[in-house]
């Protein structure tokens, strides 16, 4: 049906005709291939590349960058000999406390400084021009370093360097001038307390995360045995709040260095090579967009990974997992999606005994006719205990090797010690051989595993390509991940597709360029306390760290892993972790984990459980918000989390706000952090290009007990750029949401994010035909509020308070047969006295009650509105055939 177009209508697509003529007249920059100009003379090396002017002073080498429109100065050599472009050598001894720990007991006992410099070389791309400039370098030593610029793109460059016959020298540094003391370093990969590493030594080498000391320590900062930075998903990249940022293309590990002098950020690396690449952007956002470029992007996870995670073996003894599945479900209408099943395939073969491997598939099959989709284990070890496939193993070489040949082993610290050998993926056959394993348990019908481990490579050890530890410690995570990736999309997938196979493979390990490989990540094995090193606060840094840094979706085990510096988690910590899960990538509940006396756990008690299933109902409500913000993680490597540094950099308040971050576009999220907290503060920021408003989600909706369903309503603005004081009783986390953003969730009746067979479960498949809409629409001489989802729907709210304009609200590009259930709220100055649809004089019915709206809501061929005085929200059910609705009398 052709049905005429409205004024808004018109605008918009005038809007989008200019922009995609201006796009089309645009050509991308970063597909361009910037050749260069290089030159010398008495005093200076002259390279201009993309939009860059490179300028070395020769007598003595000194670098700075520049703009060569602007002439703004990015990078600026320090003056200092120790901080400018050296080398030297570091004499000591690695110590292996544990395979997860490296402690280097020695120092360095001679440096080298660069001297004079010439410019050396030049090599041509593809039409003859040059694209590199190789510039020669002497130093105190007379010895020569090699400094080549590329890869020249828009204020864009990477620096190799290389020391020629290096000899025992094993270090390579650079520095430069960091003299504004408000300068800020975001980034670094998964660190867990604080987001700017302004003011510390950043090591890029993987570790066991190691753990806090919890209530005996006060200052929250210790992380036992090396140190608050150890991580297990180091990466050597950082962004500056001025804009621009670095990163090190390389594996051997690497140290920033912003505490020995507050004027400098010096750069090591433990080889005696160093490749940087510079992105001279004017935002954060800017250089978060071409690190994501240049690193890669993840796949967009399928979306029964936005539902909650249940480790249902570890929840009650004594009830099978199946039963406790189905008393979620139909006893408790508690929604769910994913089964985490800690059965062990590595290290030592658990679950692959016959009549093990059929009662876990009889099991797997049982779950997704509930459509629940259940996860297994693997890691990159296999214990020696295991002994035929253990055995093949050795004989076929895929074990990573002692210096004289024979496979590497190491202690192996689980419930008990036991000696295990790691496989190495840079060897083809290891990683096909490794693929078999992981069919072992997809024929059990898992959809999934956790896949543990990854920091472990020995230093001393040797790989199949003849590389040392040393080098293949920070390389092994990204192998590791890739046989996985490689594996899935191979068989299940599509090489070309933006979406991953319909397969969760979840990792705590990474580096630089994870992301690509991988599209889950939890933050490994935290302390079931409060502790701010490696309890609760620490796992919200880690996962907007994680974030700021490339990897767009990382959730933490809700409860805790370790509980060995105080008691079991109690059912306060249990709910505040809760309320984070709800709003991470992933919603993952801890059953299990290790400590001093058993685990308790949140459906221990009826106000435990109470609390799950309503965080549990937002969560699968927000399923289709969620996956909105995975297909902008895709598109822009922007993460699900983001930190403020990523949404308003320009507010220096905001950005500083650690515990707080955006949940996608248009929700802010303050979790309560702190053991009694009942009031919480919460900074609101500016919002550019709106009116600045926010809604206080608690405050404006109501949570109903009996169906698990949210419904929103009207009590006032609050203003950007001011702290609010917010009522956080243990059932409530403070929520906030954009005024004029428009929030699209699913049914409330939805139980699972995954097709079931079980017709007596409500799952998402069988019930998408039903979309709830959330707006609060913006004040100002018009009301105005948007969204829209993946799939090109777009959402629409104009209220115009001029002389003959009407509110009216308009659903485009909608799936064909949908049904939508929109709520308005807002400062209504009336009731509406009707509706009418679709631009005709048709009126919708009265239904009389949100009740008896709801009542009919499986009904398509009904369409009705209603009038909640009490919320102020204005309710409407569209029909498939109902697109444009107009509230009467209201002008």
């Amino acid at each position: 049906m052709v049905r005429p177009i409205t004024f808004l209508e018109v605008v918009v697509l005038l809007s989008v005709m200019i922009c995609a003529t201006w796009a089309a007249q645009t050509p991308p920059q970063h597909d361009i291939i910037h050749y260069i100009e290089a030159r010398q003379d008495a005093n200076h090396v002259y390279i201009y590349g993309g939009n860059l002017t490179i300028i070395v002073d020769r007598h003595p080498w000194r670098l700075a960058i520049y703009d060569n429109t602007t002439r703004k100065l990015y990078v600026q050599e320090a003056e200092e000999s120790s901080k400018r472009l050296g080398y030297g050598r570091w004499d000591g001894k690695y110590l292996d406390i544990y395979q997860g720990y490296l402690l280097r007991l020695g120092g360095i006992v001679e440096w080298h400084h660069a001297t004079d410099a010439s410019l050396k070389s030049t090599m041509p791309g593809p039409k003859g021009a040059p694209v590199s400039a190789t510039i020669e370098v002497e130093t105190s030593s007379n010895g020569k370093l090699l400094v080549t610029f590329e890869n020249f793109d828009e204020r864009q460059v990477s620096i190799r360097t290389e020391l020629q016959n290096p000899g025992e020298n094993n270090r390579i540094g650079w520095g430069y001038l960091t003299p504004d003391a408000d300068e800020a370093f975001y980034g670094f990969g998964e660190r867990f307390t604080g987001a700017n590493q302004r003011g510390h030594k950043v090591g890029s080498w993987l570790e066991d995360g190691g753990w806090g000391l919890g209530k005996f320590d006060p200052t929250g900062k210790i992380r036992v045995p090396k140190g608050e930075r150890s991580t297990y998903v180091p990466m050597p990249l950082f962004i500056s709040s001025k804009g621009y940022g670095m990163q090190l293309d390389m594996f051997h590990r690497s140290v920033f260095d912003s505490k020995t002098s507050n004027k400098h950020m010096h750069i090591m690396a433990e080889t005696h090579y160093m490749n940087l690449t510079i992105f001279c952007k004017n935002s954060i956002k800017d250089t978060f967009t071409a690190m994501s470029r240049k690193n890669g992007k993840s796949l967009i996870p399928p979306l029964w990974a936005f539902g909650p995670w249940n480790q249902l073996a570890d929840e009650e003894s004594g009830v099978s997992t199946l039963d406790r599945a189905k008393q979620m479900l139909f006893d408790q209408d508690i929604p769910f999606s994913h089964c985490v099943n800690t059965v062990h395939y590595f290290p030592n073969g658990d679950g692959t005994k016959a009549e093990d491997a059929a009662r876990i598939t009889e099991l797997n099959k049982d779950l997704l006719n509930l459509g629940i989709k259940s996860t297994a284990y693997f890691n990159a070890m296999l214990s020696q205990e295991w002994n035929e496939t253990y055995e093949y193993a050795a004989r076929q070489g895929y074990f990573y090797k002692t210096k004289d040949g024979k496979p590497y082993n190491y202690s192996y610290e689980g419930a008990r010690a036991f000696k295990v050998s790691q496989v190495d993926y840079s060897n083809p056959a290891a990683a096909k051989w490794y693929t078999t394993q992981l069919d072992r348990a997809i024929k059990a019908g898992f959809r999934g595993w956790m896949y543990d481990y990854g920091e472990y490579t020995p230093p001393d050890s040797v790989s199949y390509e003849g590389h040392n530890g040393l080098y293949m410690h920070n390389l092994f995570p990204l192998q590791y991940q890739k046989t996985c990736h490689d594996y899935l999309v191979s068989r299940f997938g599509n090489w070309s597709s933006k979406y991953a196979p319909d397969y969760v493979f979840y990792v705590r390990s990474g580096y630089l360029g994870s992301q690509k490989y991988t599209w889950a990540h939890w933050t490994g094995d935290p302390s079931a306390d409060w502790n701010k090193a490696s309890g609760l606060p620490a796992q919200l840094q880690a996962s907007l760290n994680l974030g700021i840094s490339g990897m767009p979706f990382s959730g933490s085990d809700i409860g805790g892993f370790e509980w060995w510096t105080g008691p079991a988690p109690s059912m306060e910590l249990w709910a505040r972790w809760t309320q984070l899960g709800c709003f991470s990538g992933f919603m993952h509940e801890q059953g299990g984990g290790r400590g001093i006396g058993d685990k308790t756990h949140i459906f221990d008690t009826a106000e435990g459980t109470r609390i799950w299933r309503k965080f549990a109902k937002l969560r699968t409500q927000l399923s289709l918000y969620a996956y909105n913000a995975a297909h902008q993680a895709r598109d822009s490597g922007i993460p699900i989390m983001r930190h403020h540094v990523l949404s308003y950099e320009g507010d220096h308040e905001a950005v500083k706000q650690d515990y707080q971050f955006m949940f996608g576009d248009s929700i802010l999220v303050a979790p309560v952090v702190a053991e009694g907290a009942t009031k919480w503060s919460v900074y609101l920021p500016n919002i550019e290009d709106l009116s600045n408003l926010w809604i206080d989600f608690n405050a404006n909706s109501k949570y109903i007990e009996k169906d698990g369903s949210f419904r929103i309503g009207f009590t006032g603005y609050l203003q950007g750029g001011t702290t609010v004081d917010i009522d956080a009783p243990v059932d409530v986390v403070p929520v906030f949401v954009r005024a004029g953003d428009i929030i699209v969730t699913t049914d409330p009746r939805v139980q699972t994010l995954s097709a079931a067979s079980n017709t007596s479960v409500r799952s998402f498949q069988s019930m998408d035909h039903i979309r709830y809409v959330w707006a609060w629409p913006l004040r100002g001489n018009d009301w105005v509020a948007e969204g829209g989802l993946y799939d090109g729907s777009e959402y629409v709210l104009y209220f115009g308070k001029m002389p003959g304009v009407i509110c009216e609200f308009l659903a485009w590009h909608t799936p064909k047969n949908i049904t939508h259930v929109v709520q308005i709220a807002g400062p209504w100055l009336s009731v509406p006295a009707g509706v009418r649809y679709n631009l005709t004089d048709k009126k919708l019915a009265n239904a009389g009650s949100v009740e008896n709206l709801l009542s009919r809501v499986d009904d398509p061929s009904v369409s009705e509105w209603y009038f909640d005085s009490d919320m102020n929200t204005l309710w409407l059910k569209m029909g498939p055939d109902v697109f444009d609705v107009m509230p009467l009398d209201y002008v």
